[in-house]
């Protein structure tokens, strides 16, 4: 077999992966992975922000809201990409545990405000790690419905 014949059967096998790939539903292919990308940020960034603005100022903390956040950003993903598969499930925990962090980090920027202190955008950046230390060493509750949050996310998205 000359070196013509195995390049194209090499293309051959690449164009044919492409075609099952296009008319699968269970792959992502780039632009639908640019939507889960885009969407998934803005979701968990407005979710984020509402759940941490409701758990800053009810006068009880509903950590439920935890569990609910991540099955609006997983419905954000599904309608931004029109596929629900495993990939998509993935992206949906990640973008769901982004937006759990954004929340811890828009209730410590509105507790500097409440008290009068501008937080600017490092004072934000600044928030990242302390936001991920509260996740894990919060309490227990919120962990564990975070954590149903996140497989929640993932259910709905696959």
């Amino acid at each position: 077999m000359s070196l013509k014949d195995r390049y194209e059967q090499y293309q051959q096998r690449k164009e044919a992966q492409k075609y099952f790939r296009s008319h699968n539903d269970q792959f992502l292919n780039s632009s639908q992975w640019i939507k889960v990308i885009v969407y998934g940020l803005i979701a968990a960034i407005a979710v984020g922000a509402v759940l941490g603005v409701l758990i800053a100022y009810a006068p009880i903390t509903m950590v439920w809201f935890y569990i609910i956040s991540g099955y609006f950003v997983a419905m954000a993903i599904t309608k931004a990409s029109g596929v629900q598969c495993q990939q998509a499930g993935y992206a949906a925990m990640v973008f769901t545990f982004l937006s759990y962090v954004f929340s811890i980090m828009t209730m410590y920027a509105l507790s500097y405000a409440n008290a009068g202190i501008n937080v600017g955008i490092m004072g934000l950046i600044s928030f990242i790690w302390p936001s991920l230390k509260y996740i894990f060493t919060g309490n227990i509750i919120g962990t564990l419905l975070m954590l149903v949050g996140l497989y929640e996310a993932y259910m709905v998205a696959k």
